[in-house]
């Protein structure tokens, strides 16, 4: 986003975006209420405020299940030159728990961002947030990465005589360089004024910004990644799941609301007695505990209750929650809530999910491509600025060279080990699977390890059927 004069701080072209991000950053916390009161603003609360307002929080199942299918399972990175580098980068950075993160963020959102850099020579990946990410999207062409990308966020001082000082900071990353500028802040609109010197700003507010950063690579270090991308080629953000199903998870709440108002509004029924029980100021006569004079209709105390015929309510309530299941692609057998019973098999299961495991396939499309850039990025910044790398088991690992690395994802579902040993062992029966490698699929170890392991099996084979030949009788002996 070029920089032009006075301006509005958020870009006024991105405050659609903004918007969409904080009402579904919201209902991923679980606060409903504020989010459907940013959307319906004063018609929602006049509606609701004096309701005890319940909320089924559906939008952060959807996002947990999403990020536990991509990345419940740690994923696994190879190289074949490369490899100590990329474990390297992996154990420093807490990836595999900054992934998960980043795929319940970007379920909730639609747009999740990674930011590499190099901090002490050692090199950094970070989840940013998209909501400070401002990029020269190319018009013509919104698939292709932008030239040129921006880190955009408001730093906030009190000063001495207790006013706010707002600063805009742009972190502008191009092909070889990242610029840092900064801009005073003034008014209630967050009007953008003068530039302010990054080494006096750093003096003043103990901060480190560095105006120029050479990176001597051929690209920007972020790396953008979409959640879906409905319209391919004609736009650049990425689709929330939440989409799909807004209006269900707005009426489950509503239709919840309304129904535990009436049950607690018809919780303390009134009683009504006969006339005679209370005297003039509205008390029980004191004659009156012992005994009740009934009229001469019989009439009796009773409590006054409501027959709610609430049977339609809870009927409209289990088909949302069918629609809301359908309409975000999550199967109810992941919480344990299929109707067909209990699942025999692991493949079973697996058919059940059917749905749930493509829509996990449909991102780890997004993640595995972003996820490759990333190491490439890592890569170059190691082999083009002597002594960049990572610190990993005690010694510093530089890159000599770039290579692929390549990224093996689970599939999210616990495995059934019953049902692949068996398979295993009918393959290995069918001559269609060696010991060694059967063993290293089932046990997880590498190759020498597989290799001892059949040596071992061997050998106690061999002192087994030793020992069995010594039990049997001598035909000579008899």
């Amino acid at each position: 986003m070029p920089f032009k004069g006075a301006k509005q701080f958020p870009y006024e072209s991105e405050t659609g975006r903004l918007h969409t991000y904080e009402v579904n950053e919201r209902l991923l916390e679980g606060k409903h209420f504020e989010a459907f009161a940013i959307e319906g603003e004063s018609a929602f609360s006049e509606r609701y405020n004096k309701l005890r307002y319940i909320v089924a929080n559906f939008n952060a199942l959807v996002a947990k299940v999403s990020a536990d299918m991509l990345f419940g399972e740690d994923v696994a990175f190879y190289a074949d030159k490369n490899q100590d580098f990329v474990d390297g980068l992996v154990y420093n950075n807490k990836l595999s728990t900054q992934l998960l993160e980043s795929a319940i963020s970007n379920s909730a959102l639609g747009d999740a961002l990674f930011k590499i850099r190099v901090e002490n020579n050692e090199i950094v990946i970070e989840d940013t947030d998209p909501a400070i990410y401002f990029p020269e999207v190319n018009g013509r062409n919104p698939r292709k990465t932008p030239d040129v990308q921006e880190l955009a966020w408001i730093d906030l001082y009190q000063t001495e005589q207790g006013e706010e000082a707002r600063f805009l900071v742009r972190e502008i990353h191009t092909a070889g360089k990242v610029e840092t500028k900064i801009y005073v802040v003034k008014g209630d609109n967050n009007i953008i004024d003068q530039e302010v010197d990054v080494k006096e700003y750093n003096a003043q507010y103990g901060t480190n910004y560095e105006p120029l950063v050479e990176t001597n690579i051929d690209k920007p270090l972020l790396v953008f990644v979409p959640n879906m991308r409905y319209r391919g080629s004609k736009d650049f953000w990425g689709v929330s799941d939440f989409i799909d199903f807004e209006s269900l998870q707005f009426e489950l709440n509503n239709r919840l609301t309304k129904t535990a108002n009436i049950l607690d509004k018809h919780s303390d029924p009134i009683l009504a007695v006969p006339e005679g029980v209370l005297d003039e100021e509205g008390r029980v006569k004191k004659e009156a505990l012992q005994m009740i004079e009934l009229g001469d209709d019989g009439e009796v105390p009773q409590y006054i209750v409501w027959n709610a015929s609430l049977d339609n309510a809870f009927k409209e309530i289990e088909k949302m929650m069918e629609l809301l299941f359908m309409s975000s692609e999550v199967s109810p057998d992941v919480l344990g809530m299929g109707k067909d019973g209990a699942i025999q098999s692991g493949r079973a299961l697996k058919m059940r999910l059917i749905r749930t495991i493509a829509k996990a396939e449909r991102k780890k499309r997004y993640y595995e491509q972003a996820l490759k850039e990333v190491f490439e990025i890592a890569q170059k910044l190691s082999v083009n600025n002597k002594g960049v790398g990572v610190t990993y088991m005690g010694k510093k690992i530089t890159c000599k060279e770039i290579e692929p690395v390549n990224i093996v994802f689970g599939d999210g579902i616990v495995n059934d080990v019953v049902e692949e040993t068996e398979t295993i062992i009918k393959r290995v029966d069918a001559g269609i699977l060696s010991k060694k490698s059967a063993i290293m699929l089932l046990d997880g170890y590498d190759d020498a390890e597989a290799e001892r392991e059949v040596e071992e099996i061997e050998k106690s084979r061999a002192n087994f059927t030793s020992i069995i030949d010594k039990l049997q009788p001598n035909d000579d002996e008899e």
